[in-house]
Protein backbone atom coordinates (compact mmCIF):
# COMPACT_ATOMS: atom_id res chain seq x y z
CA UNK A 1 0.00 0.00 0.00
CA UNK A 2 3.15 2.40 0.63
CA UNK A 3 3.03 2.70 -3.18
CA UNK A 4 -0.56 3.54 -3.60
CA UNK A 5 -0.31 6.30 -0.75
CA UNK A 6 2.55 7.45 -2.03
CA UNK A 7 0.90 8.39 -5.36
CA UNK A 8 -1.97 9.65 -3.83
CA UNK A 9 0.26 12.01 -1.66
CA UNK A 10 1.92 13.25 -4.85
CA UNK A 11 -0.93 13.83 -6.51
CA UNK A 12 -3.03 15.68 -3.63
CA UNK A 13 -5.33 13.10 -3.06
CA UNK A 14 -7.21 12.77 0.57
CA UNK A 15 -7.20 8.59 0.08
CA UNK A 16 -8.21 7.93 2.97
CA UNK A 17 -11.23 10.21 2.76
CA UNK A 18 -11.85 8.54 -0.74
CA UNK A 19 -11.57 5.09 0.38
CA UNK A 20 -13.29 5.31 3.99
CA UNK A 21 -16.44 7.43 3.03
CA UNK A 22 -18.29 5.16 0.63
CA UNK A 23 -17.37 6.74 -2.37
CA UNK A 24 -13.83 5.00 -2.91
CA UNK A 25 -11.11 5.76 -6.21
CA UNK A 26 -12.65 6.36 -9.52
CA UNK A 27 -11.13 4.24 -12.48
CA UNK A 28 -9.60 7.60 -13.53
CA UNK A 29 -7.55 7.19 -11.12
CA UNK A 30 -6.93 3.70 -10.66
CA UNK A 31 -5.73 3.88 -14.11
CA UNK A 32 -3.24 7.13 -13.31
CA UNK A 33 -1.74 5.07 -10.47
CA UNK A 34 -1.15 2.12 -12.48
CA UNK A 35 0.36 3.93 -15.47
CA UNK A 36 2.46 5.84 -12.66
CA UNK A 37 3.49 2.68 -10.83
CA UNK A 38 4.66 1.51 -14.38
CA UNK A 39 7.42 3.55 -13.97
CA UNK A 40 8.77 2.97 -10.63
CA UNK A 41 12.05 1.92 -10.39
CA UNK A 42 13.62 -0.22 -7.35
CA UNK A 43 17.10 0.19 -6.15
CA UNK A 44 18.86 -1.50 -8.89
CA UNK A 45 17.22 1.03 -11.15
CA UNK A 46 15.00 -1.58 -12.65
CA UNK A 47 11.34 -1.22 -13.87
CA UNK A 48 9.01 -3.61 -11.04
CA UNK A 49 8.41 -6.93 -12.59
CA UNK A 50 5.44 -8.12 -13.91
CA UNK A 51 4.59 -10.51 -10.84
CA UNK A 52 4.97 -7.73 -8.62
CA UNK A 53 2.90 -5.22 -10.49
CA UNK A 54 0.48 -7.35 -10.50
CA UNK A 55 1.01 -8.38 -6.71
CA UNK A 56 0.60 -4.78 -5.84
CA UNK A 57 -3.17 -3.76 -7.68
CA UNK A 58 -3.87 -6.95 -6.32
CA UNK A 59 -3.68 -5.55 -2.84
CA UNK A 60 -5.25 -2.21 -3.68
CA UNK A 61 -8.09 -4.14 -5.05
CA UNK A 62 -8.41 -6.24 -1.56
CA UNK A 63 -8.19 -2.66 0.49
CA UNK A 64 -10.19 -0.50 -1.43
CA UNK A 65 -13.09 -3.66 -1.15
CA UNK A 66 -11.67 -3.92 2.76
CA UNK A 67 -12.68 0.24 2.88
CA UNK A 68 -15.96 -0.01 0.99
CA UNK A 69 -16.96 -3.22 3.58
CA UNK A 70 -16.00 -1.14 6.61
CA UNK A 71 -17.92 1.78 5.83
CA UNK A 72 -21.08 -0.30 5.23
CA UNK A 73 -20.62 -1.88 8.43
CA UNK A 74 -20.34 1.35 10.43
CA UNK A 75 -23.91 2.41 12.37
CA UNK A 76 -23.74 5.57 10.91
CA UNK A 77 -22.33 5.15 7.49
CA UNK A 78 -23.86 6.65 4.41
CA UNK A 79 -24.28 2.83 2.98
CA UNK A 80 -24.92 1.00 6.07
CA UNK A 81 -25.93 -2.32 6.25
CA UNK A 82 -25.53 -2.11 2.13
CA UNK A 83 -22.86 -4.30 1.45
CA UNK A 84 -22.88 -4.43 -2.28
CA UNK A 85 -21.29 -7.74 -3.49
CA UNK A 86 -21.63 -6.66 -7.57
CA UNK A 87 -20.03 -3.60 -6.60
CA UNK A 88 -16.85 -6.10 -4.85
CA UNK A 89 -16.26 -7.45 -8.17
CA UNK A 90 -16.90 -4.31 -10.30
CA UNK A 91 -13.67 -3.38 -8.33
CA UNK A 92 -11.78 -6.51 -8.66
CA UNK A 93 -12.57 -6.09 -12.08
CA UNK A 94 -11.19 -2.68 -12.74
CA UNK A 95 -7.70 -3.41 -10.81
CA UNK A 96 -7.61 -6.85 -13.06
CA UNK A 97 -7.65 -4.99 -16.17
CA UNK A 98 -5.05 -3.31 -15.61
CA UNK A 99 -2.82 -5.81 -14.79
CA UNK A 100 0.37 -6.52 -17.12
CA UNK A 101 -0.57 -9.72 -18.84
CA UNK A 102 1.19 -12.97 -18.89
CA UNK A 103 3.85 -13.49 -21.47
CA UNK A 104 5.04 -16.24 -22.99
CA UNK A 105 7.54 -18.46 -21.20
CA UNK A 106 11.23 -16.84 -22.38
CA UNK A 107 13.72 -19.09 -23.90
CA UNK A 108 17.05 -18.81 -22.23
CA UNK A 109 19.68 -17.56 -24.66
CA UNK A 110 22.36 -19.49 -26.00
CA UNK A 111 25.87 -19.61 -27.70
CA UNK A 112 26.78 -20.99 -30.78
CA UNK A 113 29.27 -23.64 -31.02
CA UNK A 114 31.60 -21.51 -33.60
CA UNK A 115 31.15 -18.35 -30.77
CA UNK A 116 32.23 -20.94 -28.25
CA UNK A 117 34.92 -22.05 -30.16
CA UNK A 118 35.90 -18.50 -30.68
CA UNK A 119 36.23 -17.52 -27.00
CA UNK A 120 37.90 -20.99 -26.02
CA UNK A 121 40.49 -20.25 -28.46
CA UNK A 122 40.53 -16.58 -27.28
CA UNK A 123 41.15 -17.63 -23.84
CA UNK A 124 43.49 -20.48 -24.35
CA UNK A 125 46.57 -19.48 -21.98
CA UNK A 126 49.03 -19.86 -25.21
CA UNK A 127 47.00 -17.46 -27.17
CA UNK A 128 46.84 -14.56 -24.57
CA UNK A 129 50.36 -14.86 -23.54
CA UNK A 130 50.71 -14.17 -26.99
CA UNK A 131 48.78 -11.30 -27.08
CA UNK A 132 51.17 -9.69 -23.99
CA UNK A 133 49.00 -11.05 -21.33
CA UNK A 134 51.01 -12.36 -18.27
CA UNK A 135 50.71 -15.88 -18.17
CA UNK A 136 48.86 -15.75 -13.79
CA UNK A 137 46.50 -13.42 -15.93
CA UNK A 138 45.88 -16.11 -18.58
CA UNK A 139 45.32 -19.33 -16.59
CA UNK A 140 43.52 -17.03 -14.32
CA UNK A 141 41.00 -15.87 -17.39
CA UNK A 142 41.15 -19.27 -18.64
CA UNK A 143 40.41 -20.80 -15.56
CA UNK A 144 36.82 -18.61 -14.94
CA UNK A 145 35.82 -19.63 -18.26
CA UNK A 146 35.83 -23.09 -17.97
CA UNK A 147 34.43 -23.31 -14.29
CA UNK A 148 31.26 -20.87 -16.29
CA UNK A 149 31.29 -22.84 -19.62
CA UNK A 150 32.31 -26.67 -18.49
CA UNK A 151 29.87 -26.69 -15.30
CA UNK A 152 27.57 -23.62 -15.85
CA UNK A 153 29.00 -22.17 -12.74
CA UNK A 154 27.60 -18.18 -11.95
CA UNK A 155 30.49 -16.10 -11.58
CA UNK A 156 29.45 -15.00 -8.03
CA UNK A 157 29.91 -19.01 -7.43
CA UNK A 158 33.41 -18.94 -8.97
CA UNK A 159 34.96 -16.05 -7.10
CA UNK A 160 33.45 -17.20 -3.81
CA UNK A 161 35.48 -20.72 -4.28
CA UNK A 162 37.69 -21.40 -1.53
CA UNK A 163 41.07 -23.27 -1.32
CA UNK A 164 38.73 -26.10 0.42
CA UNK A 165 36.11 -26.27 -2.50
CA UNK A 166 38.05 -27.34 -4.90
CA UNK A 167 39.46 -30.73 -5.86
CA UNK A 168 42.19 -32.63 -3.81
CA UNK A 169 43.50 -35.86 -3.64
CA UNK A 170 40.36 -37.98 -2.36
CA UNK A 171 37.62 -35.27 -3.91
CA UNK A 172 37.55 -35.38 -7.51
CA UNK A 173 34.40 -32.84 -7.51
CA UNK A 174 33.61 -28.94 -6.73
CA UNK A 175 31.92 -27.76 -3.98
CA UNK A 176 29.79 -24.84 -3.85
CA UNK A 177 28.88 -23.51 -0.48
CA UNK A 178 26.21 -20.77 0.11
CA UNK A 179 27.81 -17.76 2.67
CA UNK A 180 25.36 -18.67 5.13
CA UNK A 181 26.20 -22.42 5.52
CA UNK A 182 29.94 -21.31 6.01
CA UNK A 183 29.86 -20.70 9.61
CA UNK A 184 30.03 -17.99 12.23
CA UNK A 185 33.84 -17.62 11.45
CA UNK A 186 34.00 -16.95 8.13
CA UNK A 187 34.98 -13.08 6.36
CA UNK A 188 35.81 -12.01 3.06
CA UNK A 189 38.32 -9.04 2.39
CA UNK A 190 36.19 -7.63 -0.51
CA UNK A 191 33.13 -7.10 2.39
CA UNK A 192 30.54 -5.36 0.87
CA UNK A 193 31.12 -5.94 -2.37
CA UNK A 194 31.88 -9.78 -1.72
CA UNK A 195 29.95 -12.31 -4.00
CA UNK A 196 27.09 -14.36 -2.59
CA UNK A 197 25.90 -17.50 -4.64
CA UNK A 198 22.36 -17.45 -5.04
CA UNK A 199 22.26 -21.32 -5.55
CA UNK A 200 21.87 -23.93 -2.85
CA UNK A 201 24.94 -25.46 -1.31
CA UNK A 202 25.83 -28.47 -3.20
CA UNK A 203 28.79 -30.82 -4.50
CA UNK A 204 29.51 -31.11 -8.14
CA UNK A 205 31.41 -33.59 -10.26
CA UNK A 206 32.57 -32.67 -13.57
CA UNK A 207 30.25 -33.80 -16.39
CA UNK A 208 32.66 -33.84 -19.55
CA UNK A 209 34.87 -36.68 -20.38
CA UNK A 210 38.36 -36.48 -19.75
CA UNK A 211 37.77 -33.10 -17.69
CA UNK A 212 40.72 -30.83 -17.38
CA UNK A 213 39.54 -28.67 -15.01
CA UNK A 214 40.74 -30.46 -12.13
CA UNK A 215 44.28 -30.26 -13.68
CA UNK A 216 44.04 -26.39 -14.59
CA UNK A 217 42.70 -25.15 -11.35
CA UNK A 218 45.89 -27.71 -9.29
CA UNK A 219 48.36 -25.91 -12.03
CA UNK A 220 46.90 -21.95 -11.15
CA UNK A 221 47.30 -22.98 -7.30
CA UNK A 222 51.19 -24.14 -7.26
CA UNK A 223 51.89 -21.90 -9.81
CA UNK A 224 50.06 -18.72 -10.48
CA UNK A 225 48.07 -17.96 -7.93
CA UNK A 226 50.32 -15.67 -5.51
CA UNK A 227 51.05 -12.26 -4.34
CA UNK A 228 54.12 -10.12 -5.73
CA UNK A 229 56.28 -9.02 -3.20
CA UNK A 230 57.71 -5.82 -3.20
CA UNK A 231 61.70 -7.35 -3.77
CA UNK A 232 60.61 -9.46 -6.11
CA UNK A 233 59.80 -12.58 -5.02
CA UNK A 234 55.88 -14.19 -4.74
CA UNK A 235 54.11 -15.48 -2.01
CA UNK A 236 51.90 -18.20 -2.10
CA UNK A 237 50.23 -18.16 1.16
CA UNK A 238 47.84 -15.91 1.39
CA UNK A 239 45.34 -14.35 4.76
CA UNK A 240 42.82 -15.75 2.79
CA UNK A 241 41.91 -19.09 0.86
CA UNK A 242 39.89 -17.61 -1.97
CA UNK A 243 40.87 -19.23 -5.05
CA UNK A 244 40.59 -16.76 -7.78
CA UNK A 245 42.79 -13.85 -7.62
CA UNK A 246 43.75 -9.88 -8.50
CA UNK A 247 46.65 -9.60 -10.09
CA UNK A 248 50.05 -8.70 -8.25
CA UNK A 249 47.99 -7.78 -4.78
CA UNK A 250 46.99 -11.38 -3.16
CA UNK A 251 43.00 -10.12 -2.85
CA UNK A 252 40.35 -12.13 -4.01
CA UNK A 253 39.01 -11.07 -7.33
CA UNK A 254 36.15 -8.65 -7.35
CA UNK A 255 33.43 -8.80 -8.83
CA UNK A 256 33.28 -5.64 -10.99
CA UNK A 257 37.16 -7.02 -12.23
CA UNK A 258 35.29 -10.22 -13.44
CA UNK A 259 32.47 -8.32 -15.19
CA UNK A 260 35.65 -5.94 -17.06
CA UNK A 261 37.06 -9.43 -18.05
CA UNK A 262 33.69 -10.39 -19.85
CA UNK A 263 33.62 -7.24 -20.80
CA UNK A 264 36.55 -7.73 -22.66
CA UNK A 265 36.20 -10.80 -24.07
CA UNK A 266 33.27 -9.58 -25.78
CA UNK A 267 34.83 -6.41 -27.22
CA UNK A 268 37.60 -8.04 -28.43
CA UNK A 269 35.95 -11.29 -30.11
CA UNK A 270 33.73 -12.06 -32.73
CA UNK A 271 30.97 -12.62 -29.87
CA UNK A 272 30.39 -9.47 -28.48
CA UNK A 273 26.72 -9.78 -26.69
CA UNK A 274 29.24 -12.39 -24.25
CA UNK A 275 28.71 -12.01 -20.26
CA UNK A 276 29.44 -14.83 -17.89
CA UNK A 277 26.09 -16.14 -17.80
CA UNK A 278 25.41 -16.30 -21.20
CA UNK A 279 27.87 -19.26 -20.98
CA UNK A 280 25.96 -21.00 -17.88
CA UNK A 281 22.90 -20.63 -20.10
CA UNK A 282 24.94 -22.34 -22.62
CA UNK A 283 25.76 -25.26 -20.55
CA UNK A 284 22.53 -25.55 -18.89
CA UNK A 285 20.95 -25.42 -22.80
CA UNK A 286 23.59 -28.87 -23.68
CA UNK A 287 22.64 -30.31 -20.45
CA UNK A 288 18.92 -30.26 -20.24
CA UNK A 289 18.52 -31.62 -23.93
CA UNK A 290 21.17 -34.11 -22.88
CA UNK A 291 18.96 -35.83 -19.80
CA UNK A 292 15.30 -34.48 -21.08
CA UNK A 293 13.92 -37.88 -21.54
CA UNK A 294 14.84 -39.19 -17.86
CA UNK A 295 12.99 -37.80 -14.99
CA UNK A 296 15.42 -38.56 -12.21
CA UNK A 297 18.26 -36.67 -14.39
CA UNK A 298 16.61 -33.69 -14.45
CA UNK A 299 16.16 -34.12 -10.64
CA UNK A 300 19.90 -34.51 -11.09
CA UNK A 301 19.97 -31.34 -13.24
CA UNK A 302 18.03 -29.05 -10.41
CA UNK A 303 20.37 -30.06 -8.16
CA UNK A 304 23.67 -29.35 -10.08
CA UNK A 305 21.96 -25.76 -11.00
CA UNK A 306 21.97 -25.22 -7.48
CA UNK A 307 17.39 -24.44 -7.68
CA UNK A 308 15.15 -24.69 -5.14
CA UNK A 309 12.79 -26.50 -7.65
CA UNK A 310 12.17 -27.61 -11.45
CA UNK A 311 10.85 -24.57 -11.90
CA UNK A 312 14.20 -22.94 -12.79
CA UNK A 313 14.45 -25.08 -16.09
CA UNK A 314 12.03 -23.45 -17.95
CA UNK A 315 13.37 -20.95 -19.46
CA UNK A 316 16.23 -24.13 -20.70
CA UNK A 317 12.60 -26.17 -21.72
CA UNK A 318 11.43 -23.55 -23.86
CA UNK A 319 14.61 -23.12 -25.50
CA UNK A 320 14.81 -27.23 -26.06
CA UNK A 321 11.30 -26.89 -27.52
CA UNK A 322 12.59 -24.40 -30.05
CA UNK A 323 15.53 -26.31 -31.02
CA UNK A 324 13.54 -28.77 -31.57
CA UNK A 325 11.20 -26.85 -33.79
CA UNK A 326 13.71 -25.57 -36.08
CA UNK A 327 15.31 -29.49 -35.83
CA UNK A 328 18.35 -28.26 -34.68
CA UNK A 329 20.55 -31.33 -33.47
CA UNK A 330 22.06 -31.71 -30.14
CA UNK A 331 25.94 -31.80 -29.71
CA UNK A 332 26.08 -33.26 -26.61
CA UNK A 333 27.68 -36.38 -28.04
CA UNK A 334 27.88 -40.02 -26.29
CA UNK A 335 30.44 -40.12 -23.87
CA UNK A 336 29.77 -35.97 -22.85
CA UNK A 337 32.53 -35.22 -24.81
CA UNK A 338 32.22 -31.63 -26.25
CA UNK A 339 34.53 -31.43 -29.01
CA UNK A 340 34.68 -27.80 -28.97
CA UNK A 341 36.52 -27.52 -25.91
CA UNK A 342 38.67 -29.95 -26.59
CA UNK A 343 40.66 -27.59 -29.00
Amino acid sequence: MAYFYTWADMEDIPLDTYLLNGNGVTEAQIRKFTHWLRERKGRRGELLKPESFNSILDQCSRFCIWCGKWEANRPSGRNAGQINHLADQAIKLTWSNKKVRARPLKSAPDMEEDEISVIQKYLQPKAAVQRGESPEQAHRDYLIWRFSIEMGLRISEILALRLKDCPARDKNYISIVRIEDRGVGYSDPRKGYAPRPKTLTRDLGFVIEGSPLPRLIQEYISKYRYKKLQAGGKQFLMEHDFLILALNTGAPLSVSTAEYIAEKVSNNSSVHSFHWHLSRHAFFNRAYSAVAANQSHLNDLVYYGGWSDANSLNIYIQRAIRDRAIQTISIWQQGNKWETLAQ
